[in-house]
């Protein structure tokens, strides 16, 4: 039987990036920049907006100041949606990638 030692590792390795890639999204994703005052102003931008539209006597600049300020909001928060998302993908798969290969190896290895 040989030494199955490195299978094993790469298993582990694999889970725990797994693992992290979890953890990453909870320490640096959206939820660690998107405070309850950013949810907030959001919320209030999307009311002025919505107070701004319906009102057919509104001055355009009204208008435009209520539709600029809900696109700043509404981009602050797709940014804090998708922050650190690439990273823990890439952990992920690679987690994926490195336990299917440990597992493999240590089937092929075990014979």
């Amino acid at each position: 039987m040989t030494d199955a030692r490195l299978p094993l590792g790469a298993f582990a390795t694999g889970i725990l990036l797994v693992a992290l890639s979890f953890a990453w999204l909870r320490f640096f994703g959206g939820q660690a920049v998107w405070t309850d005052d950013d949810a907030r102003s959001h919320a209030a931008a999307a009311i002025d907006l919505h107070r701004a539209s319906e009102d057919g006597g509104a001055a355009p600049e009204i208008l435009a100041t209520a539709e600029r300020r809900a696109d700043e909001s509404q981009a602050r928060l797709d940014a804090a949606e998708n922050r650190g998302r690439t990273v823990a993908w890439l952990l992920r798969w690679s987690g994926i990638a490195a336990s299917l290969a440990g597992a493999i190896g240590f089937f092929v290895l075990r014979k």
